[in-house]
């Protein structure tokens, strides 16, 4: 599954961005550049785990691309990645709820620290014998 060149996320220019809100100024360590390379492995296994491939494909915007940009920063790339798999190890949020709503949003799986840890501890857990989990 290839990524065209307009999709290819582009490395923040911090010389020439705006100045930053009161929440990215908390964040502003997180914010350090990532490699290109690094986004597109984090978007793309996010696109395989989740888009079912009817209607549009999830498009990396730059608002995207700054999340995981600041979650790669805190936690690595293979936590995020960890965290993206977990997501889809959690009946819950796989629609085993009472409104059978899926909750698999990237914005969702790498929204704050209690997030990525939880859904990262799913996959960690799950590679390591546990099977398909229930979460408590």
């Amino acid at each position: 599954m290839g990524i065209s060149m307009s999709e290819q996320p582009q490395l923040f220019d911090f010389e020439q961005q705006e100045p930053l809100s009161r929440k990215d100024k908390k964040r502003k360590k997180f914010l350090e550049p990532v490699s290109p390379a690094i986004i597109l492995q984090v978007w793309e296994l996010y696109c395989e785990t989740f888009w079912t491939g009817k209607g549009r494909k999830p498009r990396l915007t730059d608002e995207r691309t700054k999340l995981i940009t600041v979650a790669v920063n805190q936690y690595g790339a293979d936590v995020v990645k960890q965290a993206v798999r977990g997501c889809s190890l959690s009946p819950w949020h796989m629609g085993q709820n009472p409104t059978g709503t899926l909750y698999t949003s990237i914005e969702l799986i790498l929204r704050g620290s209690e997030q990525i840890e939880r859904f990262s501890q799913l996959s960690v857990a799950y590679e390591s014998g546990g099977g398909f989990l229930d979460e408590d």
